[in-house]
């Protein structure tokens, strides 16, 4: 029925069937049937016909004062909305995990928020991010195998996990050879870690290695400063580790031990109309982990 409104204001507007159709780009013959179309609906004569001319009825005077004003308020509307797709303004909602956070995204935020001062940005940062997809959340930047679920992703490459300690540690405790030789050392393990395990690729088969230490933390960042400090190892991904490894405040050990890489994603709800904010952000974050500003956050691209 909107589009019979809207022809039938294009002919109140122009005064003719012929000029209505040339503006809405539709044939003569289409506008007619309707125009009637919604006079039966509506069940009253909208239009006087002639051959000559067309005039509005008392009911359609009356009719396009009142639907004509609803009808321009709606294109602005609809051009607006568009706009929205065009443009990063409003509220972006977004969330990390800490140590990408932390150690990346708050350092180069300032950047993007200046390529796009309407926008405003709320980030939450913690573990289990996926939820928040479902609380109105526009992206979320998640470590690891997604689950099974109706969200979209982009994958942006792939990261490991990594033994390491400082060269203080091993020089006085030993450099481990084999994972086994982590039951003889120090390990500074992550809160969540319930399994008190870290996995290991031995000839081919994923082991996991029982491990202990003298202090057990829930953040990365905490753990890789523990580690600077010579207290311990620790096995923690490698976009937490990168820089202390490139300064070599810390040193990689058991490298021929590594698990598989794990995939790092964003993940939205939608891919359908996805707004110009959410691409925005997305190509920010793509280029900012591939880029080498002070360290290679991602260790093999996808």
């Amino acid at each position: 029925m909107l589009e019979d409104i809207e022809i039938f204001c294009a002919i109140a507007k122009t005064g003719g069937f012929a000029k209505a159709a040339k503006e809405l780009h539709l044939s003569t013959s289409i506008v007619t049937r309707r125009l009637a179309r919604l006079e039966q609906k509506l069940e009253v004569r909208l239009m006087h016909r002639t051959t000559r001319q067309v005039s509005l009825t008392d009911a359609g005077q009356l009719y396009y004062e009142e639907v004509s004003p609803i009808l321009d308020a709606l294109q602005a509307s609809n051009k607006n909305v568009k706009s929205l797709s065009k443009e990063a303004t409003g509220i972006l909602k977004i969330g990390l995990p800490v140590s990408i956070s932390h150690l990346y995204v708050t350092q180069w935020l300032h950047e993007f928020l200046a390529q796009h001062p309407r926008l405003t940005v709320h980030m939450v940062n913690g573990s289990r991010l996926l939820d928040l997809l479902g609380e109105g959340f526009d992206l979320i930047l998640h470590c690891g195998e997604l689950p099974d679920s109706t969200f979209y992703s982009k994958k942006l490459g792939m990261w490991e996990k990594i033994t390491c300690a400082s060269p203080a540690y091993l020089k006085q405790h030993g450099t481990p050879k084999k994972p086994e030789d982590l039951m003889h050392h120090n390990c500074l393990d992550h809160a969540d870690n319930f399994q008190g395990t870290w996995d290991f690729q031995v000839k081919g088969k994923l082991n996991s290695i029982p491990v202990r230490g003298n202090a057990r933390v829930n953040s990365s960042i905490d753990l890789c400063n523990l580690a600077k400090t010579g207290l311990g190892l620790v096995y923690l991904p490698s976009f937490s580790v990168a820089h202390a490894l490139k300064t070599g405040e810390l040193v990689s050990v058991l490298d021929a031990y590594r698990p598989k890489p794990l995939g790092m994603y964003l993940v939205y709800p939608s891919h359908k109309y996805l707004s110009y904010k959410t691409q925005a952000l997305m190509d920010f974050m793509s280029g900012l982990l591939h880029e080498d500003r002070d360290q290679c956050v991602l260790s093999v691209r996808s």
